[in-house]
């Protein structure tokens, strides 16, 4: 019914900007986080001033989010470049 043991599943990429956030729960204990991720810092709403490269990233925990093991789902094909 609530969520508790939050932690920060990106910070050992350095991501500094996240968007398109999906959670799936398989039971008690098992859960899934992806996002698109980058390493640039800045607005990356603004199409002339933002170079990013996104990846997809996943999150997951087996022990109901006491620890999540985060991976680049696309470490040598990013999904988008830029704003």
């Amino acid at each position: 019914m609530t969520w508790h043991d939050n932690k920060e599943v990106g910070t050992e990429f350095g991501i500094k900007n996240s968007t398109f956030p999906e959670v799936v729960a398989g039971d008690n204990l098992r859960a899934a986080y992806s996002f698109l991720g980058t390493l640039s810092d800045g607005d990356y709403g603004d199409p002339e001033n933002f170079d990013g490269v996104w990846h997809l990233f996943v999150a997951t925990t087996f022990d109901g989010g006491v620890t999540w093991t985060t991976v680049d789902a696309t470490p040598h094909d990013p999904v988008q470049r830029g704003s």
